[in-house]
């Protein structure tokens, strides 16, 4: 099925017939309207989840399946929650650590708020990953480290951290850090899925394609390090 991204609030400055005609033309069955980051002030969150659910209801009734996509933990306007925090030390402007209870429970509501407007599916962005982002590889921020120390029964040395991390071989470090970001990720996606699920639970959840999946990453890693490759630190 061809799916087509197009930003939520330019479906109506773009003329939707317009649209819909283009859409027609390349046999395109469904569409998926890009909401983008996070919106946290009042009035501009309503008026683009009033939009969404025009341009929803208006695609809909022309048989296309409708889908809304945004940006997993990116958060331009100001706010308290937790950064991530890349292995080598490195703090994110804007991108939020899923750790973070306070920032999931918002994300909880948003994704409702989006399930409200009729969509058949709700797709993150490829940010969900903690890599290949403005931090670096991973997270060690303070939730993280929580993590890990109680995996590892002991208080991690952070000023070292990043060495034992991406440096040498195996060691149990790197396999309790690797295991704090999985574990972190799939409690967000659980999260998510019973807070869709309690308004809709045939809306399809999922995330866009990456640079890599579950298992692949720890995999890469390993033989990276084996092979001395040059990880920066």
């Amino acid at each position: 099925m061809i799916s087509v991204p197009i930003a939520n609030k330019n479906v109506i400055r773009q003329d939707r017939q317009k649209i819909l005609n283009e859409l027609k033309d390349m046999d395109s069955k469904r569409v998926f309207l890009a909401i983008g980051q996070y919106i946290m002030t009042k009035e501009a969150r309503e008026k683009e989840m009033k939009l969404l659910k025009e341009n929803c209801e208006y695609f809909k009734k022309n048989r296309f399946e409708v889908g809304a996509w945004f940006w997993t933990f990116w958060v331009k306007e100001k706010n308290d929650f937790v950064k991530m925090k890349g292995a080598t030390g490195t703090t994110s402007s804007d991108y939020i650590c899923l750790s973070d209870e306070n920032f999931r429970e918002f994300a909880k509501e948003w994704i409702k708020e989006v399930a409200t407007s009729g969509v058949d599916l709700i797709m993150f962005d490829d940010d969900y990953r903690y890599g290949f982002l403005d931090m670096g590889m991973g997270c060690v921020c303070k939730n993280h480290i929580l993590y890990m120390e109680s995996l590892l029964d002991e208080k991690v040395n952070e000023s070292e951290l990043k060495y034992k991390l991406l440096k040498g071989g195996k060691n149990k470090y790197r396999d309790a850090w690797l295991a704090a970001n999985r574990y972190y990720f799939e409690l967000f996606a659980k999260e998510m899925r019973e807070a869709l699920d309690t308004v809709n639970k045939n809306i399809r959840l999922g995330f866009c394609s990456s640079i890599g999946i579950y298992k692949l990453p720890k995999k890469f890693l390993y033989w990276g390090l084996e092979r001395g490759f040059p990880f920066p630190v």
